[in-house]
């Protein structure tokens, strides 16, 4: 499809002395699709936007499938919450490699699933 951009979506924790009016700064430029509190929010937009988005003074920016470098103990007990769940949930994302996975429910080396009602 020419003319589209790849879309990304990225977690921004912002360090506590910049926080103050950063996630409004940042709704101007970018697209902020949830916010946690002024500090965690996640971000979505093209790839350019991560290289942007790190170049911003006080920002810890994650990609999918990337862990904080930093500890996360400067955050508060559901602002950590949600970092963990969202790095967990974007783990989760990338497809799974299951043996078998796309055989035919009987092929050779495979048991075929019990029939209904059988046990």
């Amino acid at each position: 499809m020419e003319g589209q951009t790849e879309q990304q979506e990225v977690l921004v924790i912002v360090a506590r002395e910049h926080a103050p009016g950063l996630v409004a700064q940042l709704r101007r430029k970018y697209s902020v699709t949830q916010v946690v509190s002024p500090r965690v929010f996640v971000v979505g937009g093209g790839m350019d936007m991560v290289g942007a988005l790190r170049s911003v003074s006080g920002l810890r920016v994650l990609v999918p499938g990337e862990r904080p470098c930093e500890p996360l103990e400067d955050l508060g007990k559901a602002e950590r919450l949600f970092v963990e769940a969202w790095i967990t949930r974007k783990a989760e994302l990338r497809p799974k490699k299951r043996v078998g996975e796309g055989l035919s429910w009987d092929a050779p080396g495979f048991v075929p699933p019990d029939r209904p009602g059988r046990r």
